[in-house]
């Protein structure tokens, strides 16, 4: 098939239309809407932009995407000497910039991890409160895990990985095409480290340090230390402790 190396100054019609998967959706207009280079930041070629301000549309558009859904996207040639021209069509998803934090996460039998849905966006980083309308969390290995779903955390049951994956409710078909995930990996505790904010030991009297315990599995993953967890920390009396966290990993 030969293919025109050049469209630039061709009128297209572009038109927005509900997409098969669409089932249930809004309108089309209501997820993406075309916009023209004038009105945008972005800096369109002149044959382009010269075509928009006389209310055209060339070979090249700009979409914004509105709402999350699928939209079918057609453009066809204007001029009647190409009207047998088949219409050319496209699916296009619009979805949110999103992310699961933690994106990756080590715990032992019985400690939790919370985790947040952050949304990105051109403007700043949002955080999404959870559960919501819109999406749901799911936790693909329910033998290594528990998900509450009301708090967005999962407690580790046994040795294992899993994923928390992030779906877009009443929309299947658009969820197993766009899939946030996390991993999450339930091990055993191997051994623990001391660290001071300084980074040194040697320490000055009546100045202020913040000590903490880590805890690593045998690989040297470092694991989430939780509030139901208890660390048998001991302070030597030489330090006076103005706090101390619940379980033991923090003081200062």
């Amino acid at each position: 098939e030969n293919v025109f190396s050049r469209l630039t100054g061709f009128v297209f019609e572009w038109t927005l239309a509900k997409a098969v998967e669409a089932e249930g959706m809004s309108d089309p207009q209501a997820i993406a809407r075309y916009e023209t280079f004038d009105e945008s930041q972005y800096e369109g070629q002149e044959l382009i932009v010269q075509l928009e301000r006389k209310g055209l549309r060339g070979d090249e558009v700009l979409l914004e995407g509105l709402s999350v859904g699928i939209v079918r996207v057609n453009a066809r040639l204007v001029n009647p000497e190409w009207k047998n021209v088949e219409v050319a069509e496209s699916d296009l998803l619009v979805v949110e910039n999103l992310q699961l934090l933690p994106s990756l996460a080590y715990i032992m039998p019985a400690a939790y991890v919370d985790y947040s849905v952050m949304r990105t966006t051109l403007a700043a980083e949002q955080r999404i409160q959870m559960p919501c309308d819109q999406y749901d969390l799911k936790l693909a290995n329910t033998t290594v895990g528990r998900l509450d779903v009301a708090k967005s955390r999962v407690t580790g049951l046994q040795l294992g990985s899993s994923k928390l994956q992030l779906f877009i409710q009443h929309m299947p078909s658009l969820s197993e095409r766009y899939r946030k995930a996390a991993d999450l990996h339930v091990v055993l505790p191997a051994y623990l480290q001391i660290n001071i904010d300084s980074g040194s030991w040697v320490l000055e009297v009546d100045r202020l340090y913040a000590i903490s315990v880590s805890v690593f599995d045998k690989s040297d993953n470092a694991l989430i230390v939780t509030d139901n967890m208890r660390l048998a920390t001991d302070v030597s009396s030489s330090f006076e402790v103005l706090f101390s966290s619940v379980n033991g990993s923090y003081f200062h």
